[in-house]
């Protein structure tokens, strides 16, 4: 077989397989060594509560210390009326900063305040509505929220007055149980409605007729058509709204 060599061909032998090249670029591109970095930290001692409130407590004009759920920190202070938090990774690093105060979750906890939060009246209407369906009355210190739970599922009633609802157990003391509520073998909590079911349901503080249509699937709510001011209307009503 004839040999063919085409000119700035090269074969295997003209390659020099011992030597490694590297390219400056590639190695020091920050988005390529994202792994190397997230592999040190990893090695990286986790901050502890205590430190964190040792080393943010005397700050200036310090509102709160968060420990969110996801293992990080927030650090909360009011500044010329304006509030600021800043956001601490669990390993003690100081990642960003937030002009506002941030959501507390009912599995965060708050870890040190300098505020008195109290519940509004929009607040007090909603507890008085709805706590008879839940088994505690949880109001944190430092939290304008009201917790309502039971049972794994928490339900936040902020100082708006809207229900956030969480599949998840609160993170709280003894001393912050505001009620312990014993309830009834005929509460609503016991009872399942079923798709036809006539029931009455409560919007805008009205009463209106209405008939289930299917069940949430995670949650204790139902999705209902119901007559209001002669309109036919659907949207889904926690079990505690229907009867």
């Amino acid at each position: 077989m004839k040999k063919v060599e085409v000119y700035g061909q090269l074969s295997l032998f003209d390659l020099n397989i011992n030597e490694i090249k590297t390219n400056d670029k590639i190695s020091k591109n920050p988005i390529l060594s994202l792994k190397v970095n997230e592999a040190k930290k990893e090695e990286n001692r986790l901050i502890n509560r205590q430190e964190i409130i040792n080393k943010y407590k005397s700050i200036s004009n310090l509102n709160r210390i968060i420990a969110y759920c996801g293992g990080g920190f927030g650090i909360e202070s009011l500044e010329e009326n304006a509030y600021k938090t800043i956001y601490v990774n669990r390993y003690g690093e100081e990642e960003f900063a937030v002009k506002n105060k941030c959501p507390v979750l009912p599995m965060d906890r708050i870890i040190l305040t300098n505020c008195a939060a109290n519940y509004n009246k929009i607040q007090s209407q909603k507890l008085i509505k709805y706590k008879k369906n839940f088994k505690k009355v949880i109001k944190r210190k430092g939290d304008e929220n009201i917790i309502l739970e039971k049972d794994g599922q928490a339900v936040s009633i902020n100082s708006k007055g809207w229900l956030l609802e969480f599949q998840s157990n609160t993170a709280y003391e003894e001393d912050e149980i505001l009620e312990v509520i014993c309830k009834k073998e005929t509460n609503n909590s016991t009872k399942v409605f079923k798709t036809g079911d006539k029931v009455i349901v409560n919007f805008d503080d009205l009463e209106c007729n209405g008939i289930v249509r299917s069940k949430h699937s995670i949650y204790d709510a139902y999705s209902i058509d119901f007559e209001k001011q002669e309109l036919m209307c659907n949207t889904t009503f926690h079990i505690s709204q229907i009867r």
